[in-house]
């Protein structure tokens, strides 16, 4: 396996070598800075593409293309890393050696369709694709109205920034969908195709001259960008007592419980592997101590974990609860977070951690997906390749993850009250 960035000031091209799949996988990433409307936009801009291009202007002509091209597949998403949003759109083909002699090109060809080919008169979408790509997405924001876990998530979210852009995520807004029209979503698309920064990730079995190639004839963007500044936001504002916010929603019948905190200045090191081995220890996994304080030893949860997300250096417990345990969970969570302030934890764990992290780094290479996803984290977040990693860390010790914990700032605990029971 090979890995090698190239490409133009336009955009990046990062292949990714490998003969251990018989399919090859191309990501195009359109990243910038987001805000509110930003989300709506790019949800629906996305529904769109994937309706209809110039060349197959209905849903059962590009069915039919990805059929020609041996069950091709794509799909888009849409993630949010730190103050950036990444759009992304996602090709998966059966290499030529295992179809036909230029199966690959056209796929590529087909992608380009999609992206650089849309259903366009007179500067505005085809108003019948545009108004069906409306309708889908209205269902999908509908649709997690009604969804607890994303409900919870952005109560949460609202709550602990709620004077920053960081409160807003999922599949959009309606006040803000109604508002769009098909010039103005064409007049966004030509802003996202100018002034996005633009990454292509390729992983197969590729001959990286010729895919070079492909993609200056196949990928018509020229506009110069400056490169992306740092997008990963750190806290400095802290609560002297931490925020409560309960919001009742009768109609589900379990609580969910989210536990935030903010986290102070990190060093690199410390950000990218003594963050994540503080995560492991306090709700990784089933040996974690916030699983068995809170759910093994009390009962009081269906399931409990913890996340640390590094883009906005924001930790995050989440559990599943029965309302009338509100009470008690808190007060189990914070006594676990002081536990590990104290050095109160086996050191054992942290060696369960590398063993954890060296698997992981193994299994990146299981599919194309994984490998992509693991330079893409190199790129954008600048995590350690496996040379640099496997060797730091062996360098963690109980003592970091005490200083670590120090930098913990609770600010938010907020729950979604609903019924008396577990799930």
């Amino acid at each position: 396996m090979t890995y090698s960035k190239g490409g133009t000031m336009a955009y990046n091209l990062h292949i990714i070598k490998t003969k251990r799949f018989k399919k090859t996988v191309v990501r195009v990433n359109f990243r910038h800075k987001f805000d509110k409307q930003s989300i709506t936009y790019r949800n629906l801009l996305c529904e769109v593409l994937f309706n209809s291009t110039k060349k197959y202007p209905t849903m059962r002509d590009m069915s039919l293309k990805t059929e020609d091209l041996y069950g091709a597949n794509y799909l888009y998403r849409n993630t949010y890393l730190g103050q950036e949003v990444i759009t992304s759109f996602e090709l998966t083909y059966l290499d030529d050696q295992h179809t036909e002699t230029g199966n690959g090109k056209e796929a590529i060809r087909f992608l380009h369709e999609i992206l650089f080919a849309p259903n366009v008169v007179d500067g505005t979408f085809d108003s019948k694709e545009f108004q069906k790509a409306k309708a889908h997405l209205t269902e999908k924001i509908t649709a997690a109205k009604e969804n607890s876990n994303y409900l919870a998530t952005r109560g949460f979210l609202k709550a602990i920034f709620h004077d920053s852009e960081l409160q807003y995520t999922g599949p959009g807004y309606l006040e803000d969908l109604e508002q769009i029209d098909e010039k103005g979503l064409y007049e966004y698309y030509q802003h996202m195709i100018n002034r996005n920064i633009i990454d292509i990730f390729v992983c197969g079995d590729v001959n990286s001259t010729e895919i070079k190639h492909l993609f200056e004839q196949e990928f018509p963007v020229n506009t110069v960008k400056k490169p992306s500044t740092n997008f990963i936001v750190k806290q400095d504002k802290f609560r002297k007592r931490c925020r409560i916010v309960i919001d009742p929603k009768e109609d589900f019948q379990q609580s969910i419980l989210i536990v935030g905190a903010k986290v102070n200045v990190m060093d690199e090191f410390e950000r990218k592997y003594v963050s994540s081995l503080y995560n492991y220890i306090l709700g990784g996994g089933s040996d974690s101590l916030l699983f068995q304080n809170v759910r093994e030893k009390h009962s009081l949860c269906y399931s409990i974990y913890s996340n640390f997300d590094k883009s906005i250096h924001l930790l995050s417990i989440r559990a599943g609860i029965d309302a009338t345990h509100y009470q008690k969970a808190v007060s189990l969570i914070r006594r676990t977070l002081k536990d590990i302030a104290d050095g109160k934890f086996d050191e054992e764990q942290i060696e369960r951690f590398k063993m954890v992290f060296r698997t992981s780094r193994e299994e990146m290479t299981d599919t194309p997906y994984s490998m992509i996803g693991f330079y893409q984290a190199h790129e954008y977040t600048g995590m350690d390749l496996n040379d640099v990693s496997l060797k730091e860390i062996e360098k963690l010790t109980k003592d970091m993850v005490v200083e670590f914990a120090k930098k913990i700032h609770l600010d938010t605990i907020y729950l979604l009250k609903g019924g008396n029971r577990h799930e």
